[in-house]
């Protein structure tokens, strides 16, 4: 299992995409919480399908679908991630439907317009959508196609900064409590998650083949945004055990780690479907409000608690930046409040 980490090819990159959706709101949908009704089954999205059939009519007869195409080639060519590809695709979608016009159309009303379509939207999600359809605008001023970048009259959509939301591990563990026996996969990906702090998409596209549990120097290489790849250690020995039970138990040497339970031959886990499925453990732990992803912001918030150094967090969370994992020390108020009162300690031993 060792000797493939390090050599993904290109084809391999480009497979590990179909379990990365994107998760669309579904945290105020109401969720089954009976175990034995916690099957692998795709949520109905009916905005989804909707979006679908207009992918399709737009691929088919608008005036801006060769333009978009272009467009999308163009993003792709230059590396970008495929589920940024097909944001981009969703949100010029949206757009499409305010003009019956190719991107000369494309004009302040338009734009108002539009923008009035998705003004309910969190604004983070707003801001998203935004600066695709701006990279849109931007790519048809390069290449001539209009004259002026028309979003370049509209202010921004500012988002406020994201505090981390870590929680007290042991919430953490009540809900991984409640997970019968028999549902080792969700043990398995729910100890992942909060083991190694990675993101949700990154755990679902990883594959038996990057894996390294060589005894005493267990690693797994893990595929993040913008394709770049990191390779974590897998210091937690209860991990590591459920891993080797987990792949002694299905037999498998080759393909997705979590698949979905349906058709175990393959196919990944979905985003959606992840997070369905936590949904309805933790509603029987009673922690309705705990959501996955905060299984990253406890691991990040405890590593930085036990004195872990930012960049060593930075490498282990797959930050490109530092500024980002800054965070984690800027709002660890525990962690400073117990520096200044060793501070405290120290001056007045000196004084005596």
């Amino acid at each position: 299992m060792r000797t493939a980490r390090y050599h993904r090819t290109a084809a391999a990159v480009r497979r590990r995409n179909v379990g990365s959706e994107s998760y669309r709101d579904r945290h105020g949908s109401a969720h089954a919480v009976d175990v034995d009704q916690l099957q692998d089954v795709e949520p109905v999205d009916q905005r989804a399908a909707a979006m679908t059939a207009a992918v399709l009519a737009l691929d088919a007869e608008h005036p801006l679908a060769g333009q978009v195409r272009d467009f999308l080639a163009d993003q792709e060519f230059a590396g970008k991630a495929a589920h940024t590809i097909r944001a981009y695709r969703s949100d010029l979608v949206q757009l499409a439907a305010h003009t019956d016009q190719d991107v000369t159309g494309v004009d302040a009303a338009v734009l108002r317009s539009w923008s009035a379509s998705i003004a309910d939207l969190k604004q983070s999600s707003r801001a998203r959508k935004q600066a695709a359809v701006a990279s849109f605008l931007r790519w048809a001023v390069r290449h001539e196609l209009i004259d002026a970048n028309p979003m370049d009259r509209f202010d921004r959509v500012a988002v406020p900064e994201g505090l981390p939301r870590p929680v007290d591990p042991k919430r953490i563990d009540r809900v991984i409590a409640v997970i019968p026996k028999a549902k080792l996969r969700d043990r398995l990906l729910f100890e992942f998650l909060k083991a190694l702090g990675c993101r949700v998409s990154e755990a679902l596209g990883v594959h038996i083949e990057d894996l390294d549990l060589t005894p005493g120097n267990e690693h797994v290489l893990v595929h993040g945004k913008g394709e770049r790849v990191r390779i974590l250690l897998l210091d937690d020995q209860k991990l590591v055990n459920l891993l080797r039970r987990f792949l002694r138990e299905t037999g498998w040497t080759h393909g997705p780690l979590f698949r979905a339970a349906r058709n175990w031959t393959g196919r990944p886990l979905t985003y959606s479907t992840a997070q369905e499925i936590w949904a309805g453990y933790r509603a029987l732990a009673g922690e309705p409000e705990l959501e996955l992803h905060q299984l990253r912001h406890t691991h990040a918030t405890e590593l930085n608690k036990d004195g872990v150094s930012l960049r060593t967090i930075q490498k282990r969370l797959g930050h490109r930046r530092l500024q980002t994992t800054l965070v984690y020390a800027d709002h660890s108020d525990e962690l400073a409040d117990a520096e200044l009162r060793a501070r405290q300690r120290r001056r007045a031993a000196r004084g005596r």
